[in-house]
């Protein structure tokens, strides 16, 4: 676990450095939307290849392939010198790094006994997020000394680490466990879908979609899961527009990039203190759909505000401002809580309940969701601007929120 601190050191900062190579190339919102996508697309194709492989092959080969093919992306990615090579390159690292979260998910229930997987996954998952937190922090250091490729550079010799110490040092699996049983677990499913958000045990069909009919049956107890399954869905669909702008909105807007990755880092130190939160923040909602219904107010109501604040055109000040204040509440209290309390929803209605559908639905819907919200933010920026962009993003997530509103009642 120790040796893939330096990977997610790396891989912390990547979609900012992409916004910002983006930004420098001149390719616009439209370009970063374009990007980022990309990055999304790879992800649920990823999902797919890596866990076929992941049947096939030792656990390790398939970690060692991702951290040195997430390596000589990164190397690439450095050297880019058009939108079309850097949205290529990233699609490349998103591959190529989401077989080493899947893997370490299921190394992890390969080599330790049955008694500790709950504390394994939710020690990785500390450490994960104290990797990602450090790489922020490092690349707003570093951007106020070089150029955003040459941080690019560095981050590819950090991952270089990765990939010599996890050869030394991560075990072989000894046996093999079928990848059903992550939904045996619920720290081990968390940490999947925070790692992979998007990962299947078949691939989905027609029938995958057949829950969705039950919507029909509106607040009756038998629309729940798909009602839950929507209301998830318009949450990505807003994620991806507002995280896909949101740092090429600061860095076009006046902020320098030392102070855009500065506002990602207090997002994400938030995000680290908000999952530690989270459970107290569920106890004391009474449950995961009222803690899930708090939570989106809180996110929607940070996204109007930093819009609002955007479109008064307050300059770089309102900009660093709203991004220190509002930012991290959304990016972190109310990220982590209504991701541990949704998915833990999702856990409860997919367990023992048709679980490969019922989770290849979910992770359809979702992987298809962000890519859609990514791709659309960049053409809505330049229609309406970035802080109404921002808006609509807020915006739906009042909607989202009242789905839960809803299911909180039905429970």
């Amino acid at each position: 676990m120790i040796s893939l601190i330096p990977f997610n050191l790396a891989m912390g900062p990547l979609s900012t450095l992409v916004t910002l190579e983006v930004y420098e190339l001149r390719g616009g919102a439209v370009g970063v939307s374009y990007a980022i996508s990309a990055g999304t697309a790879a992800s649920i194709l990823a999902s797919l290849i890596w866990g076929f492989a992941l049947d096939r092959y030792d656990r390790k080969d398939v970690l060692t392939v991702g951290l040195a093919g997430t390596l000589l992306s990164l190397l690439a990615l450095a050297f880019s010198s058009s939108l079309a090579e850097v949205a290529a390159y990233y699609a490349a690292a998103s591959l190529f790094s989401s077989a080493v979260g899947m893997a370490v998910s299921v190394l992890i229930m390969d080599t330790i006994e049955k008694s500790r997987w709950s504390s394994a996954y939710s020690r990785y998952n500390m450490l994960s997020s104290v990797g990602y937190f450090s790489g922020d922090v490092t690349a707003a250091i570093a951007s106020g000394l070089m150029p955003t490729r040459t941080i690019v550079e560095v981050m590819t010799m950090i991952t270089a680490a990765s990939v010599a110490w996890a050869s030394l040092t991560v075990p072989r699996s000894p046996i093999s466990f079928e990848r059903e049983s992550l939904l045996h677990i619920i720290e081990g499913f968390l940490l999947r879908i925070k790692l992979v958000p998007t990962f299947f045990l078949r691939l989905p069909s027609k029938s995958t979609f057949k829950p969705l009919r039950l919507i029909k049956l509106g607040r009756s107890p038998a629309a729940y899961v798909p009602m839950l399954f929507i209301a998830i869905t318009i949450f990505y669909v807003s994620s991806g527009i507002f995280n896909t702008l949101y740092p090429y909105g600061l860095r076009a807007l006046g902020l320098s990039r030392s102070e855009v990755f500065l506002v990602i880092s207090a997002g994400m130190a938030a995000q680290v203190a908000g999952f530690q939160l989270a459970p107290r923040i569920i106890a004391a909602s009474k449950g995961n759909a009222g803690a899930s219904y708090r939570a989106l107010l809180a996110r929607g109501a940070s996204y109007i505000g930093i819009g609002i604040a955007t479109s008064a055109g307050g300059g770089p000040v309102y900009l660093l401002g709203t991004g220190l204040t509002l930012y991290p509440l959304a990016a972190g209290i109310a990220f982590a809580t209504f991701f541990t309390a949704s998915n833990v929803m999702v856990f409860e209605v997919l367990k023992g309940n048709r679980e490969g559908r019922g989770l290849g639905l979910y992770s359809t819907l979702t992987g298809s969701a962000y890519f859609a919200g990514s791709l659309a933010s960049g053409f809505l920026a330049n229609s309406v601007g970035f802080g109404y962009t921002y808006v609509i993003a807020g915006a739906m997530l009042g909607g989202s929120a009242y789905i839960f509103n809803e299911l909180r009642n039905m429970a």
